[in-house]
C-alpha cells in the first residue's frame, strides 16, 4: 500500500514563524534606532 500522505510543511507554523520573526526584527531596529538618536543628540551637547 502507498502512502496517500504526502509530506508537506505546516503552512500556518510557516507563516506565524515568519510573522513573528518580522516583527521583532523591527522592534530591534526601532529600539537600536532611538538609541542612536539619543546617543548622537548626548554626544552633540
Amino acid at each position: 500500500m502507498p502512502n496517500e500522505y504526502k509530506a508537506k510543511p505546516v503552512r500556518w507554523l510557516i507563516i506565524m514563524l515568519s510573522t513573528a520573526s518580522a516583527f521583532a526584527l523591527t522592534i530591534i531596529l526601532l529600539i537600536m534606532s532611538e538609541r542612536y538618536k539619543s546617543l548622537k543628540t548626548k554626544l552633540n551637547s
